[in-house]
């Protein structure tokens, strides 16, 4: 799959991301960066799901939280999960950076679905 190294480079640089710019631990971000940490650096997809789960359970428009469930949920193979997860995190932070490549993704997802991209409107 070409595009594995693709994504993994992408979540690599998210994760570098979250957890330069995560706040002390506790905090609303602090959840995500350890459930990337789980997954990137432990490669465990449990953990992270888990950690993922808990963080939008704290915060339900954590930004990070969210592409990494909508990551996971690609990694399954579950499109409509990763509708769902992408299109929270363009509703619930729209200016925040990830909201472009969510919405990119979106549209990705609908060209290939017209059922997800009826859903995605």
């Amino acid at each position: 799959m070409r595009c594995a190294p693709l994504l993994r480079a992408l979540l690599l640089g998210a994760w570098a991301c979250a957890c330069a710019s995560a706040p002390a631990a506790g905090q609303r971000d602090a959840g995500a960066a350890a459930a990337f940490e789980a997954w990137l650096r432990g490669n465990d997809a449990t953990a992270a799901q888990r950690g993922f789960e808990a963080a939008l359970r704290r915060d339900p428009a954590d930004p990070w939280a969210r592409q990494g469930a909508a990551a996971l949920a690609r990694r399954r193979l579950d499109d409509a999960s990763e509708a769902a997860e992408l299109t929270g995190l363009v509703q619930g932070a729209p200016s925040h950076p990830l909201a472009a490549l969510a919405a990119r993704r979106l549209g990705e997802l609908a060209e290939v679905s017209p059922a997800l991209g009826q859903a995605v409107e």
